[in-house]
């Protein structure tokens, strides 16, 4: 495991290719590195974390309990390779001010035509599903379904981010680093920004932690 970590963490290093936070959502990026897959960090305004944001209702044709941001976008692989994903815990929750027990009876789901999951606030890790194939020139470009149920759905459920706690998955490669999704629910922007920033420096793993690990297994590789 410490060693899948180190090797994540140097192709990240390597390749960095850190996305941009732009109108409150942007594609969550990724690529081969060797047997590896790799999720970069993003860059929040100067600050790089492994959270992606999205907001429910993004378009103004959808229902505010829906979005498909943000989408998936990779680079580098071999035509036909495939692109899944697992779910690695229970659903966040932030209500504004601080992490919070996600409310009563509301969920997310993950789906897009044939296959879905549903996340809550105390459901167990679980196996998601294929939901992408490499084209011709090796690229992904792919999104998917997000809805928030709960009682008053579509627009009375509880404000709040609602955070997927998730890792790529593929046949062809090992699983991915984790990240998180953060979509919001009816916040105001410095709400939901205070949760993004929040998740990304206390809950998933730092760049900057990476990064030591990295250079510290290098030094000992080195040694040896």
């Amino acid at each position: 495991m410490l060693q899948k970590l180190t090797a994540i963490a140097v192709c990240a290093l390597i390749t960095r290719g850190v996305a941009t936070a732009q109108h409150d959502h942007a594609d969550v990026e990724f690529h081969p590195a060797g047997v590896n897959l790799v999720v970069p960090p993003m860059d929040h305004e100067g600050e790089e974390y492994f959270v992606f944001p999205g907001v429910f209702g993004h378009e103004a044709t959808d229902p505010p309990n829906f979005t498909d941001h943000p989408g998936f976008a990779g680079a580098g692989f071999n035509e036909d390779d495939l692109i899944g994903f697992n779910v690695v815990q229970e659903l966040l929750y932030w209500d504004g001010a601080a992490l919070a027990p996600t409310p009563a009876d509301h969920s997310v789901m993950i789906e897009n035509i044939i296959s879905d999951v549903t996340v809550t606030g105390d459901s167990a890790p679980q196996t998601g599903f294929i939901f992408a194939e490499a084209d011709g020139a090796g690229d992904v470009h792919q999104h998917i379904d997000f809805t928030l149920h709960g009682p008053g759905e579509p627009d009375g459920l509880t404000p709040g981010a609602y955070g997927l706690w998730l890792e790529l998955t593929s046949p062809e490669y090992d699983v991915s680093n984790d990240f998180v999704i953060m979509l919001n629910y009816g916040l105001d922007h410095e709400e939901f920004e205070a949760g993004v920033h929040y998740v990304g420096e206390h809950v998933v793993p730092e760049p900057g932690g990476l990064a030591l690990l990295a250079a510290l297994m290098l030094v000992t590789t080195r040694r040896r």
